[in-house]
């Protein structure tokens, strides 16, 4: 079913994922209400202590939690409207509570929550990193239903603000930092808090199939998996090293200046690492390519080849021959035809059958490709017919080919079912005339000539431009060759 909705780049569906993290979140965030209401002691010194997520926190994560939850519907004419309206609501009640903070005013925005005299005065109001991130996280709401490039793209921004932001608290606390709640109480911000921007803003990056940002992670190609294999890696491995940095640090088992080199030298070992299987796999992808590229071509050329002869066949022919006409006639150069025709070969097929005659074809084909030129066409132009397009020579020149194509035939007999057949041909040769000419005319005058060859007896070549305008079978003498 696709979606009836004015954003045509949208997926009918985004993925699961964005359900199951919103919904995780909405659960972290009623936890935290559930908590606040209930005054329990255990809750309350997990969830709510210094380092706790505050009420007006945890009712705008379950907004945004709806939101993308509403985003997922694409059959509700209302929904931009409602992402929107969400979104919205987030930036607002974070900026009306950043106010309050910078102006050391109240203006009762927390009390609307919840009243709380037990956090260290302040009342339930989030940090300045958490109402920074909310603001960001509303806004990339409010353009996250937008069919505008412009609104596309700042959204993916803001949504990497708030992933960086978030990503930074919770490095913090897995490092042990108290810089990240010593702010005077303002600039702290609870880990609750910072796992649910960072889920947030990870699966709203996947919620449109048109952000840049994510593009690489969707498409199922090598750059594809090899983002999907090295980024989580990649992402963990600094995290991991930094922290084992600062422990050995701390237990004074190397100093700075150590535990900086080992850190820089492991983590040139990790990316070099993932350069050496970058590069195996681009191989690897690069190999395949060129055997397909050679396969195609094999393909190709074995479609361009009679199956019978192995020269050109008559499809080949015409496009082969268009290029040369195209060539000679844009740099005015001369160009011939020859049109050849096996004498008397049904009788070869009625007296030795059709495999001896196949055989003939064969030889003759071989023939013609010895005494022709590399760049000359030589294709069998339809039963025992064979034509030899010859670039740059006039009609004296494609004679002297098709003469030597004659007494090759003449001289030695073909042997075929245990027999020797001596095979003739007759031949008819014509050269293009000028830039008026046509391809078709030319071969109509060779075919022409090779008319005449059989009727004045076979076993002889005629040129065209010898033969009268009428059309008629007669021929000069200095026409013909024969033996």
């Amino acid at each position: 079913m696709t979606c009836p909705t004015e954003l045509p780049l949208l997926s009918s569906r985004p993925p699961r994922i964005v359900s199951y993290a919103a919904s995780a979140v909405m659960l972290i965030s009623a936890a935290v209400l559930l908590a606040w209401s209930l005054h329990a002691v255990v809750p309350r010194l997990v969830l709510l202590g210094p380092r706790g997520m505050k009420v007006n926190a945890a009712l705008l994560f379950i907004v945004a939690g709806m939101a993308l939850w509403i985003f997922q519907d694409c059959r509700r004419w209302w929904r931009d409207l409602a992402v929107r309206l969400c979104g919205l609501f987030v930036v607002l009640a974070a900026t009306l509570t950043l106010a309050e903070l910078i102006f050391h005013s109240n203006l009762g925005i927390d009390e609307l929550f919840y009243h709380d005299d037990t956090s260290l005065g302040i009342r339930g109001r989030m940090s300045v990193l958490a109402t920074v991130s909310f603001q960001t996280l509303g806004a990339a709401l409010f353009w996250l239903v937008s069919p505008s490039i412009i609104a596309r793209r700042a959204a993916q921004c803001l949504m990497l603000a708030t992933l960086l932001i978030s990503l930074y608290i919770i490095v913090s606390y897995f490092y042990g930092s108290t810089a990240v709640y010593s702010f005077d109480n303002y600039g702290s911000m609870a880990p609750q808090t910072a796992v649910n921007f960072l889920l947030l803003s990870v699966v709203m990056l996947y919620a449109r199939d048109d952000f840049e940002l994510t593009a690489p992670f969707r498409k199922q190609r090598i750059g594809g998996l090899l983002v999907k294999t090295a980024l989580p890696g990649l992402a963990a491995l600094p995290i991991i090293l930094g922290w084992l940095l600062l422990k050995g640090e701390q237990l004074e088992v190397y100093g700075i200046a150590s535990g900086v080199a080992v850190y820089a030298v492991l983590t040139v070992a990790v990316f070099g690492r993932v350069v050496w299987y970058s590069a195996c796999a681009l191989n690897d992808v690069d190999q395949q390519r060129e055997e397909s590229r050679q396969r195609e071509q094999e393909m190709r050329e074995l479609s361009s080849l009679d199956p019978l002869t192995g020269v050109l066949n008559r499809r080949s022919l015409w496009d082969r021959f268009e290029r040369e006409w195209s060539r000679c006639t844009r740099h005015e150069r001369t160009l011939s035809c020859v049109m050849l025709d096996v004498d008397e070969f049904k009788s070869i097929n009625d007296t030795h059958g059709h495999l001896s005659g196949d055989a003939v074809l064969k030889v003759i084909a071989r023939i013609l490709v010895q005494e022709s030129r590399p760049s000359d066409i030589v294709a069998r132009y339809g039963g025992e017919e064979f034509c030899i397009v010859v670039p740059e020579a006039n009609e004296a020149g494609a004679y002297g080919l098709a003469e030597r194509v004659r007494r090759a035939l003449l001289a030695d007999p073909i042997h075929v079912a245990g027999q020797a057949v001596q095979v003739t041909a007759s031949l008819g040769v014509a050269e293009r005339s000028g830039p008026d000419d046509h391809m078709h005319a030319l071969l109509e005058r060779a075919d022409h000539a090779l008319l005449v060859a059989k009727r004045m007896g076979r076993n002889r070549v005629v040129r065209a431009s010898s033969l009268p305008d009428t059309g008629t079978l007669d021929a000069p003498a200095d026409a013909i060759s024969a033996t």
